[in-house]
């Protein structure tokens, strides 16, 4: 995802539902950028809906981010379900777009006077 021209984002959390068979894959990770979650630990892949989340990425600053979700150790051809993905962050404009918001409004409310 890349953010408008003027802005950044950041993400502080994600979180999502996985599912599969005993020969979809075993272990299952999460990656936004270089970072990598690794959530093999507290994943079942045995018809068990497992929610998955992180709540303390602290990523702030971002034009771009590239978000993959990596399943690997699989034991046959079974299918990984994901479901109900969510980001959880917030968009920043930039501090010069906003001292330019800023006296766009100062203009407007001064010609109302």
């Amino acid at each position: 995802m890349t953010a408008a021209a003027g802005y950044s984002f950041s993400l502080e959390g994600f979180s999502f539902l996985a599912r599969s068979t005993a020969n979809a894959p075993g272990d299952i990770g999460f990656r936004i950028n270089s970072n990598f979650y690794d959530f093999s630990e507290i994943y079942s892949n045995h018809s068990v809906i497992t929610t998955i989340s992180n709540a303390s990425l602290g990523l702030t600053g971002l034009t771009a981010a590239t978000i993959s979700i990596q399943g690997w150790n699989a034991n046959g051809a079974s299918p990984l379900q994901l479901d109900d993905i969510s980001l959880i962050g917030s968009v920043v404009p930039e501090p010069a777009s906003a001292v330019l918001m800023m006296l766009g409004v100062m203009t407007f409310l001064r010609r109302r006077r």
